[in-house]
């Protein structure tokens, strides 16, 4: 990549504008009424605090959680784009509690990060993918604050 950045600096913006263009692939599955997630997801907001494991030492750092579903949870949080481009297939582990309606439900789960997806303002929407799926009564009462 440094080297594309050097030789064609151009590049990165080209490739960007071309994108653009695309048909995005959530609407090409549509179409087909095909669907590329194994699980439902719900929606759900909270606080989680986040350790990277594959970095020892490495402080515990805050995220607001926008959805889960057995098999992942989705993350925002603020960061720099270069700190944010070496989060892609890190290790790592998150806790948290549900919120309001069933605050007794502590959630302590590891799992790999499978998508960086840069928002506005150094924000980023992080999916991570649990090594272990959620226990179904766990999302069986997240259906229930619906």
């Amino acid at each position: 990549m440094q080297k594309w950045r050097t030789e064609a600096p151009n590049l990165a913006n080209q490739l960007q504008d071309y994108c653009a263009q695309l048909e995005p692939i959530k609407n090409l599955l549509q179409k087909k009424e095909l669907e590329r997630r194994a699980h439902r997801r719900y929606a759900l907001s909270g606080d989680a605090a986040i350790r990277i494991m594959d970095r020892p030492g490495m402080k515990v750092f805050n995220g607001d959680f926008s959805d889960i579903s057995t098999s992942g949870i989705s993350f925002i949080m603020n960061t720099s784009p270069k700190s944010a481009e070496l989060l892609l297939g890190c290790r790592l582990n998150l806790k948290f509690t549900l919120p309001e309606a069933f605050p007794e439900i502590r959630i302590d789960q590891d799992g790999r990060i499978v998508g960086v997806h840069g928002q506005m303002y150094n924000e980023y929407l992080i999916n991570v993918k649990w090594d272990e799926p959620l226990d179904n009564g766990i999302i069986e009462r997240i259906k229930l604050m619906g």
